[in-house]
């Protein structure tokens, strides 16, 4: 992005946290056993700009977190939660909760308790429940 001109037209800039996402980058960078110079030559994205990116001066646009993401072999969701396990979405799974949303709310909550049970059960209720 330049000062006086702005981004390029039709850049969109994630609206992260620029303190995780440099961190997330680096430990992912590193846990690759990566140097910056050979994630630039990866991902085609300039290792100057990788170092802004870790040092938390910038935030990279779509397009590159994108680039980033494939080079490390990791989802987009890493960079954006600040989750360095791996995130797998099941978009089946996905598509049941939109359809959820547009429940009435006394069914949304027979499904949440579900849910809190179902994760209960399999011992991953980690703070999902709340007053339904």
């Amino acid at each position: 992005m330049h000062a006086k001109h702005g981004p390029a037209k039709g850049t969109k800039y994630i609206g992260t946290n620029q303190h995780h996402f440099g961190k997330i980058l680096a430990t992912l960078r590193r846990k690759k056993g990566l140097t910056q110079i050979e994630l630039a030559g990866k991902s085609g994205v300039s290792k100057r700009s990788i170092t802004y990116y870790e040092r938390e001066t910038k935030n990279p646009s779509v397009a590159v977190l994108n680039k980033l993401a494939a080079a490390l072999e990791v989802s987009v969701e890493k960079f954006l939660y600040g989750n360095t396990e791996a995130i797998a979405l099941d978009r089946s799974l996905s598509k049941r909760f939109e359809a959820a949303q547009r429940l009435p709310s006394t069914a949304r909550n027979d499904i949440k308790r579900y849910i809190d049970n179902v994760a209960k059960a399999y011992g991953t209720n980690e703070d999902t429940q709340e007053k339904v």
